[in-house]
């Protein structure tokens, strides 16, 4: 049985562009948000091979 989840982890600069600025306040502004948010928005490629070689390999009881 092949176990298959979805990443829970995941912006669009499309939804943040539709919350206020003011409502963020400075959230997501540091160097560390700035280099991971181009990540979020990664549902293909790069992050879907790093979450597949990164998985946790199960093994069936008994």
């Amino acid at each position: 049985m092949r176990i298959v989840t979805l990443e829970e982890h995941l912006s669009f600069p499309e939804m943040t562009a539709l919350i206020p600025r003011e409502t963020l306040g400075n959230f997501g502004q540091s160097p560390l948000m700035q280099k991971i948010a181009p990540k979020l928005a990664d549902i293909t490629g790069e992050r879907l091979t790093s979450m597949d070689d990164t998985a946790p390999r199960t093994t069936r009881p008994g």
